[in-house]
């Protein structure tokens, strides 16, 4: 990897979602791994990589974050030490993502086309396969890093109260760490954590793009906090954006959900979620928990303000038949909240969790043909426009289905 920054960025995200650490401790635990005693050239370290990140063979593809979370996280005698152990496993879910992340054929594919658009760079892939491994032969490791470095410097010039320069570059006396990595943390911040210097960033983004990332950022987080969020706030809230929280159904919110969907707007675009009574919206809820309790499609979810802890709207995906790696995301939001961006905010979150929860690559989104706010929501999360479909079992019109799409890492 680059250097820590992307490390912090990754705590600061989680920070962010509301974890309960102890910051400091949270932040110098998210980069400790690295904090082992280098030897002249970088070749070899103490205590070894293998040990200071829990891996079960060469590579950090086989990093055991899992293990390290059942091991230390689990069994933390103090809230300070539970803070730095979050950190520690937080390091270990992103240095494997970042193995996974830099070998993806799609993304490796990406790399060979922006490549070979510059006729230097397509001289000197010419005659090789289209794989990582080439990529690392071919040009090593400083010019592939080089783009990664700059989004990390962006990211702090963008963002100059990250805890990278509040916490990481501030820290000189963070104490020992008994049994990993003694006499260690201090002197590493010092080599690991330089200042950004404040001019323009000037890079083609060859081999990472910005997008690109994001994704890594996106998928690393969500995997982490689908561990890390503490089991009372699991059981209340799967996840949260700015303004709305996003949990299971529950049998009380069975007249609010039938209310909602009388709604003149609701029931125009999404005809077959209009509940004709109180009791069938409890038999939907009875139906969508089912469904989250054993985390199966459909998934079906409750929106909440968290302004006013009212019912304001649902999302969920469901399968398309036949293919596993790709769902249906849906949502609805009740017209005291339309055109005010919580549908695209709501978009934003549910796209990556659903994609962090079940594995998904492609996601679509169905319109009736006519409905523009949602048509715009899609976009401004990303859905490209694929077809329009006629004669479908959800266009009781007949009017026609608009049939958007978006790829994942």
């Amino acid at each position: 990897m680059a250097n820590w920054i992307t490390h912090t960025r990754m705590a600061d995200k989680l920070l962010e979602m509301g974890l309960p650490v102890d910051e400091t401790y949270f932040i110098i635990g998210s980069v400790a791994p690295d904090c082992n005693q280098e030897n002249e050239d970088w070749t070899s370290y103490i205590p070894p990589r293998e040990q200071t990140h829990f891996m079960q063979g060469k590579s950090k593809l086989t990093v055991d974050a899992e293990g390290f979370f059942e091991q230390h996280v689990k069994h933390a005698s103090t809230p300070l030490w539970k803070s730095f152990c979050m950190g520690y496993y937080v390091h270990l879910v992103m240095d494997r993502a970042w193995q996974r992340w830099i070998r993806d054929e799609k993304r490796v594919a990406a790399s060979f086309c922006r490549l070979k658009a510059v006729p230097e760079m397509a001289e000197k892939l010419q005659g090789f396969p289209e794989t990582y491994d080439t990529l690392k032969q071919v040009f090593g490791r400083a010019p592939r890093i080089r783009d990664v470095e700059r989004l990390e410097q962006m990211y702090v010039q963008q963002n100059s109260d990250c805890s990278y320069e509040r916490i990481l570059r501030k820290t000189h006396d963070f104490p020992d760490v008994p049994g990993f990595l003694p006499n260690a943390v201090n002197r590493k911040i010092t080599v690991m954590a330089p200042p950004i210097p404040d001019v323009p960033i000037e890079t083609d983004f060859l081999f990472f793009a910005p997008e690109e990332y994001e994704q890594l950022m996106e998928t690393a987080v969500l995997e982490a906090w689908q561990i890390l969020q503490p089991q009372t706030f699991a059981q209340e809230c799967l996840f949260e954006t700015e303004r709305m929280k996003i949990r299971p159904f529950r049998m009380e919110d069975a007249e609010t959900l039938f209310r909602n969907h009388q709604e003149e707007e609701m029931k125009r675009w999404i005809p077959n979620e209009s509940y004709q009574d109180v009791q069938e919206a409890e038999e939907a809820i009875r139906f969508y928990k089912n469904c989250t309790d054993q985390s199966r499609l459909p998934y079906v979810l409750a929106v909440i303000s968290r302004e006013t802890g009212q019912l304001i709207g649902d999302t969920g995906i469901n399968e398309v038949e036949g293919k596993p790696d790709e769902v249906e995301i849906g949502f609805s939001i009740s017209r005291a909240y339309a055109q005010k961006g919580y549908a695209t905010e709501l978009v934003q979150a549910m796209a990556p969790y659903c994609g962090a929860h079940f594995g998904t690559k492609t996601l679509f989104g169905r319109v009736l043909h006519g409905n523009q706010a949602s048509v715009r929501v899609l976009e401004k999360n990303g859905f490209v426009f694929l077809r329009e479909e006629f004669g479908a079992a959800d266009d009781p019109y007949g009017c026609g289905v608009l049939v958007y799409r978006k790829e994942r890492m």
